[in-house]
């Protein structure tokens, strides 16, 4: 029920920013001259449904607006686990499963479709080129799913 809810939420927000859902106001350019920063900064006032693979893994890595967008990356892992957002194959999902515990525990239903989409699907890793990608999914898979840590 609770992700029933969830899903309906997200349909609503897609029309706004993750600056409108957090009541954020647009702030001064920051002066940091880095790609992420800037294009965060950019980010922050797309409208969700114009989210794209590439955006989710940039602002999903920088701890940004995870409440409205791990909904929106997992729905896209569900179409296409390994999908290449910007870098290689697996790279969204890598950023995902990477997301600090405490996302995990304020949302445990969203930890629990990303555990389903290793226990249902069929996430071909001969498809990944790079051996160091593998042990890295497949690593912070064991986190996510390891209680002890």
């Amino acid at each position: 029920m609770k992700l029933e809810i969830n899903n309906l939420m997200e349909e609503e927000n897609l029309n706004k920013s993750i600056n409108d859902l957090e009541g954020a106001k647009s702030s001064k350019r920051p002066n940091f001259n880095s790609y992420a920063v800037q294009e965060s900064y950019n980010l922050m006032d797309k409208k969700l449904k114009f989210f794209e693979p590439q955006d989710l893994r940039l602002m999903i890595g920088q701890n940004l607006g995870l409440k409205y967008l791990v909904p929106r990356a997992i729905n896209v892992l569900k179409n296409d686990p390994l999908i290449e957002a910007q870098f290689f194959e697996g790279d969204l999902l890598l950023k995902v499963l990477n997301i600090d515990k405490r996302y995990w525990i304020d949302f445990p239903e969203w930890k629990e479709e990303l555990i389903k989409l290793f226990k249902n699907s069929s996430i071909n890793y001969d498809k990944l080129d790079d051996d160091d990608t593998k042990w890295e999914i497949y690593t912070a898979y064991e986190n996510l799913t390891d209680d002890t840590k």
